[in-house]
């Protein structure tokens, strides 16, 4: 599995809406914008989308223009300070890619640290 991490500086709005909510206004700003991702299954009724920063405000003033509501999560860099978050996010990983693991083996250049694991910065 490549990593390619989501930059906590870029990406900070993470929304939820409920479809009858996504009018021309918002449809029209995700659909323009390159940076905004946005997903949605024909079978739910959310959209979930992730803005960058410097996005925010314009993608709340697109739903707000469409009579809409949201639902706003914390920023992203405080969610990721919940574990059973990041844990399923990689049990979806592992199920949608037919119950495997991707996982990027380098234990031929492994060698242990004997450093105390306390020292560990987070």
């Amino acid at each position: 599995m490549k990593v390619s991490p989501i930059s906590n500086t870029y990406f900070q709005g993470l929304y939820k809406i409920d479809r009858k909510y996504v009018g021309d206004n918002t449809e029209n700003f995700i659909l323009s914008n390159d940076d905004i991702i946005a997903t949605q299954k024909q079978w739910e009724d959310d959209i979930f989308v992730l803005t960058p920063a410097s996005k925010d405000n314009e993608f709340e003033e697109s739903v707000k223009n469409d009579n809409g509501k949201y639902w706003k999560s914390k920023p992203l860099e405080r969610l990721m300070m919940y574990s059973n978050l990041l844990k399923e996010i990689y049990r979806t990983n592992y199920v949608s890619n037919d119950y495997r693991e991707n996982w990027v083996d380098y234990t031929d250049k492994f060698v242990p640290k004997t450093d105390n694991f306390d020292d560990i910065p987070f």
